[in-house]
């Protein structure tokens, strides 16, 4: 139980630190960044092939894709910009949002997305101390 214990912990932990990398170079990001309006002009899709997944044999090939926004907008300087959102999206072409963009490298820019931001970050922090407690108490126990 102590080799389950030392794993649940320093598994957790590596996940904790790697949440507040993620978190710094977030916050870091968003301190410089610029926030315009863009609009969705269109999608990109991408296919990825996947083995197994719910009632299927650990042989079976799943074929799968995702449809990422299309987003241009304009810098503060008056460049023209068009980029592939990260996110996930089920916007409809023309929709306006707004859009966050590094004014050093305006191709670095995302969309802006509330739970995008920090949610992911956070989530991922809670649960990896959530399992290096457990970790501990295991390890203790």
């Amino acid at each position: 139980m102590r080799i389950l214990g030392l794993l649940l912990l320093f598994g957790g932990g590596a996940t904790v630190v790697f949440a507040l990398i993620k978190y710094s170079g977030q916050a870091a990001f968003l301190s410089r960044a610029k926030m315009v309006e863009g609009m969705v002009v269109g999608y990109a899709s991408e296919r990825f092939k996947t083995r197994g997944g719910f009632g299927a044999t650990s042989d079976m090939v799943v074929q799968e894709s995702r449809s990422f926004a299309v987003i241009e907008f304009v810098t503060e300087a008056g460049e023209p910009v068009r980029f592939t959102s990260q996110l996930g999206s089920s916007l409809v072409s023309s929709a306006r949002v707004n859009v966050y963009y590094d004014p050093d490298e305006p191709t670095r820019a995302e969309m802006r997305h509330g739970f995008a931001q920090y949610g992911w970050i956070v989530l991922m922090g809670v649960l990896g101390a959530a399992f290096a407690l457990v970790g501990v108490g295991v390890f203790f126990a």
